[in-house]
């Protein structure tokens, strides 16, 4: 008493310090006087009724988990009044308290989403009370990881106590329990074997006791975890929860709680656990089959430990695992109980198994070693032990039971129980995915009797790792489909990027890594029929060949997109509204009268309700009819004859121009122009190089242009002046003039490619577009037969008649006022859009706009709006049509300038190389012609037009190995580089049909056209006088360009067949709604789920 007196004397002695050992004097709340800090915390705990000597005694904490919502931890109260009761038979203070308490059925998403968060709760609940030690009841699932986690970074003694696992139930005399048969028994419900009658009365006995699942799910397997950590006695464990055992171990844990608390530095935590003691908890969990997600939460274990993380990893799982045998014939790799586990010896028989496997110097939380407590427990095996526990000579397994698997699917690993699969034949299998894109998706098709899918099919599903689905839900044992388990098949290979439960079983690869919500996963592109080879002895998981195409190629393709920009988060970020039941009509405002988000029957993509306020014209049109617009299959075509026979003349006549004016520079190269002003060195490849400067440099500005300004009044606009300028040409006298002369020319030229892009999109359908680009294109071909033609006329004719004007002159006069002609014929007859077309009637106008309502992409939008042009940036189909038209147009660039002195270095004339050039425009006509007919009618311009890149290559290796003598083959080589222009025409014609909202047209467009203009910027500088007559290194430079541009075609092709597959699966998500006259809001082709990609 004397002692005592004295003791609680100083706590009022203010002229000694306050040290901070023990008890309520440890960390004190700040009130800047710590003598009145400790004084005020006595006078509120002693509201409960301690006295001094209760207060002076060590203060052992005890985690209060007890929830009316968590079944598995109905027993704390009787848990805690054990532990106090030892605690003060040892001469402690018992205190409890509340954290958060998880059951993973009452918890939504799923308590995984809620384990760190427990895990801060317990760290900060330890760390702010004065706490000597604290026990630590936990139980079910995350529990357990997260106090161990929350534990070791407070870094107090810590003592972990579990709830315990149940009793197994009966039905009908068999032995039931949580959660395998749960789960055995649902999938013969879903197979028809067990009705309704019967799964009712298994549900009653599944639980039948308070506790932890009763088999090795993620539970017992923590809990044996945790023993073989050191951190609680072997015995607690495995004692049942409503047994006496288990009363007794919460008395141990609370006797040695207060020793830990008098040897308070030796009991931290992150003291006694070290790399041996993870070692350990990993042998054991491959020996007792553990759960899948110990390897998860052991992770974030290890890495709360400032002296062991990061220095274990996902092989160190597997390097152990290859060396550890499966001993424990538990559920759901064998067929026993957690109880069984327990009346065979528990964690003292397994440990004495595993003694020449284990490392027996690791320390325990009671200050002993591993070893030193197993000997204590003086364990010795008996007949019944080695039905449950194995010895090491006998096995349940042999080895890895958890394996770690990689390969191209998962580079940074995934999981796999191999232990628990039904079907050990599917450990080494190849089969065709089919695939699910998250679990939405899998509920609604996995029982479809349609479904694509046999027992040799791997079933993949994506989206529930932890980005792509926070909390990381336990969906990867993917239901058997009820056809197939109806047949009897009880097992097949299922890949995911989530969890399963540690209760369930089956040939499931988990966790895979990067998931698929990640931009570079290659498991996030794989797609329906992709084969998969699964090898558990290479632990390899890899996508394998179709025959001659390698499915690595087309990963690579598909995950190109994901790299450059996350298209999926765009189109998958929804809101819920309710729609209202009356119809819509035209109303001017009904634009505007959208859908709220109330309830979630209907699902519709935030950006259309967001961007929807500014329509298209075709919008305004509709609202002043009021009334529904239809079009008939014999209406709809000859409206189509209509239009081609009035808008199609109009853009070959001024494209076969456009191409006949920059090409005039090259007729003009043999006929005197070279002389004339005085040319030397690389002047006249720089004459080539700066009409594209401007067009360069006025790209972007034009196409800014063409969407604010009338359509067809700014293009007539151009064509007049680009007329004008040409004609100028003629006056020129000197390289300077020449170059200012070329420099405006790009810039007035720059408005045609694109403008004609927004005509085409604008008259015609995706389908109908492949082949008009085609056809106005193949007038570059007439133009290069014309101006041949017309050359060598305007040369032989100057020769006789010794014309007074320089022969190349009157080229550029001729082809200069025909074009102002045409210009001005265009102003007249070529209207702004459907809507002012002269050559309709009115009703044939609103028809007109009807017939592309397919597209998703309205007829114009005069608006500017800065996010499509972001969007355009950002996109990577924007980017793949830059770099294409960059490096497929370094050889035109070359070419369009030099061929007529390339003819020339093949032996012919200057006269020869005028006339022996048409056909290479033959050639180009036959070619984009027949590719856009053919594209379109099979359904693949990209692959059809490819083939001509092929041939083109071709034609220049031809040029560059046929010997000088061989000039005919040289000359059909230099023909066969005419047909390199129809993958340029392809994806002129998909920036139309596969590139909506209007500014983003007009972006896209800009940026497809500033790589053509850098590329034939480029391409006359690889001509290099040095080399003449033959050019080769600019003719290598030439094959190279078009072999990577051929990649890219592929590239393209592969990522709209994927962006198509993503808007399918925002179609088919339940309650989703399309919006009335939704293809006429200018909406964007990513944000609009509707728009289909051509391909």
């Amino acid at each position: 008493m004397t002692e005592l007196n004295a003791s609680t004397n100083s706590d009022y002695d203010l002229s000694s310090s306050i040290d901070d050992g023990q008890g309520l004097r440890q960390g004190l709340t700040s009130y800047g006087d710590a003598h009145f800090s400790l004084s005020l915390r006595k006078v509120f705990i002693k509201a409960a009724g301690y006295s001094d000597d209760a207060l002076s005694r060590p203060v052992i904490g005890i985690i209060n988990t007890h929830s009316g919502f968590n079944p598995c931890h109905a027993q704390v109260p009787q848990l805690i009044e054990a532990v106090k009761r030892d605690v003060m038979l040892s001469g402690g203070l018992p205190i409890d308290f509340p954290t958060i308490s998880l059951h993973k059925s009452f918890s939504t998403p799923t308590s995984m989403f809620l384990r760190n968060l427990m895990s801060m709760d317990t760290e900060e609940m330890i760390r702010a009370q004065p706490l000597d030690a604290c026990v630590m009841i936990g139980g079910c699932d995350k529990t357990v990881p997260a106090q161990l986690m929350g534990g070791i970074s407070s870094n107090k003694p810590v003592l972990p106590l579990v709830a315990g696992p149940m009793m197994p139930g009966s039905n009908k005399g068999v032995r039931i329990g949580a959660c395998t048969d749960c789960r055995s028994n649902w999938a013969a419900f879903r197979a028809g074997a067990v009705d309704i009658e019967d799964i009712s009365s298994v549900n009653e006995e599944l639980a039948p006791t308070a506790g932890t699942c009763g088999v090795m799910g993620t539970a017992s397997t923590m809990a044996c975890i945790t023993a073989a950590l050191g951190m609680m006695p072997l015995q607690g464990a495995s004692a049942p929860a409503v047994s006496a055992a288990r009363l007794r171990v919460a008395e141990q844990t609370g006797k040695n709680a207060v020793a830990a608390s008098l040897i308070k530095e030796k009991s931290r935590p992150q003291t006694v656990l070290s790399r041996e003691s993870f070692l350990n908890a990993m042998i054991v969990l491959q020996a007792i089959g553990g759960s899948t997600n110990a390897v998860v939460h052991l992770m974030a274990i290890i890495n709360r430990h400032p002296d062991v993380a990061g220095t274990m990893t996902l092989d160190t799982f597997d390097q152990i695992g290859r060396t550890t045998p499966l001993l424990v014939d538990l559920k759901p790799s064998g067929a026993n109980y957690m109880t069984d586990f327990h009346n065979a010896g528990g964690m003292a028989a397994l440990l004495t198994a595993l003694r020449p496997l284990l490392h027996f110097d690791a320390k325990t939380v009671t200050g002993k070693t591993l070893g030193e407590e197993l000997d204590s427990a003086c364990f010795t095996p008996f007949p019944y032990t080695y039905e449950i526990i194995r010895p090491l000579e006998q096995p349940l397994y042999p080895h890895s039971a958890l394996a770690v698997v990689m390969g191209n699917l998962a580079p940074n690993g995934a999981i796999l129980k191999a232990a628990a699969s039904k079907d050990r034949r599917l450990l080494i299998h190849s089969g065709p995915a089919v695939v699910f894109e998250n679990t939405v998706d899998m509920a609604k098709r996995i029982d479809d009797p349609h479904l694509d899918v046999t027992e040799r099919s791997v079933l993949v599903l994506k989206g529930v790792g932890p980005i792509g689905n926070p909390g990381m839900p336990e969906a990867g044992v993917i239901p058997i489909p009820r056809k197939l388990a109806a047949q009897g098949v009880q097992d097949m290979l299922r890949i995911s990027d989530g969890r399963m439960s540690g209760t369930a079983g089956g040939t499931i690869i988990l966790h895979v890594s990067p998931e698929s919500a990640v931009a570079e996963s290659v498991f996030g592109v794989v797609e329906d029929g992709d084969m998969i080879d699964f090898n558990l002895e290479t632990r390899s998981l890899n996508p394998i060949c179709w025959g001659s195409t390698c499915i690595y190629f087309i990963l690579t393709y598909r995950i190109l997109q994901r790299l450059c920009f996350s298209s999926s988060t765009l189109l998958v970020a929804t809101i819920t509204f309710t729609m209202s039941d009356e119809k819509q009509t035209h109303d001017p405002e009904a634009v505007q009268e959208l859908p709220s988000p109330v309830d979630g029957k209907n699902v519709v993509s935030e950006k259309i309700l967001q961007h929807s306020n500014d329509a298209d014209d075709a919008m305004k049109a509709f609202a002043a009819v009021g009334e529904v617009i239809e079009l008939d299959e014999e209406t709809n075509k000859r409206l189509l004859r209509k239009i081609d026979w009035n808008i199609m003349p109009l853009l070959c006549v001024v494209y076969m121009l456009n191409f006949l004016d920059k090409t005039c520079i090259s007729y003009a190269s043999v006929m005197g122009l070279k002389k004339d002003l005085g040319l030397h060195g690389q002047q006249y490849s720089w004459l080539g190089s700066m009409f594209y400067f401007g067009y360069l440099i006025w790209e972007y500005p034009t196409n800014r242009l063409l969407q604010r300004l009338p359509l067809g009044k700014y293009s007539s606009f151009n064509v007049i002046a680009w007329g004008v300028t040409l004609t100028c040409f003629s006056t020129v006298a000197s390289f300077q003039g020449a170059l200012a002369v070329r420099f405006f020319l790009g810039l007035f030229e720059a408005a045609v490619t694109p403008g004609f892009a927004l005509f085409t999109s604008q008259w015609y359908t995706a389908k109908e577009q492949g082949l008009r680009t085609g056809i106005w294109f193949s007038f570059n071909g007439w133009a290069q037969i014309l101006g041949g033609l017309v050359a060598y006329g305007i040369a032989r004719g100057t020769d006789a008649h010794e014309a007074s004007i320089e022969p190349w002159k009157i080229v550029f006069l001729v082809t200069g006022l025909l074009t102002v002609v045409v210009g001005i014929l265009f102003y007249f007859f070529m209207p702004d859009n459907q809507l002012n077309a002269r050559f309709l009637t009115p009703d044939e106008r609103l028809l007109a706009v009807e017939r592309v309502r397919i597209n998703q992409q309205g007829i114009g939008n005069k608006h500017f709006k800065m996010y499509q042009v972001k969007e355009a940036l950002t996109d990577p189909l924007a980017w793949m049509f830059f770099f294409y038209a960059l490096i497929a147009d370094l050889p035109n660039g070359g070419l369009t300038n030099f061929f007529s002195l390339l003819i020339e270095s093949f032996g012919y004339t200057a006269e020869q190389s005028l006339l022996y050039g048409t056909p290479a425009g033959a050639v180009e006509v036959v070619s984009l012609i027949a590719c856009g007919w053919l594209g379109d009618r099979v359904g693949s311009r990209l692959l059809v037009s490819t083939s001509c890149l092929w041939l083109s290559i071709l034609g220049v290796l031809l040029i560059v190995c046929l010997p000088d003598t061989m000039n005919v083959g040289k000359l059909i080589g230099y023909y066969l580089t005419g047909s390199a222009a129809t993958c340029f025409v392809a994806l002129l014609s998909l920036i139309s049909s596969n590139v909506a909202g209007y500014t983003k047209k007009t972006t896209v467009a800009a940026m497809y056209l500033i790589g053509y203009c850098v590329g034939n910027i480029i391409g006359p500088q690889t001509f290099q006088a040095k080399d003449a007559p033959k050019y080769v290194p600019a003719e290598v430079t030439i094959i190279v360009c078009w072999g990577i541009a051929a990649f890219l075609v592929y590239a393209i092709y592969f990522y709209c067949r994927y962006q198509n597959k993503l808007k399918a699966q925002i179609r088919s998500q339940p309650g989703y709604v399309k919006l009335e006259n939704q293809e006429f809001l200018d909406l964007t082709d990513k944000e609009n789920p509707e728009f289909i990609y051509t391909l």
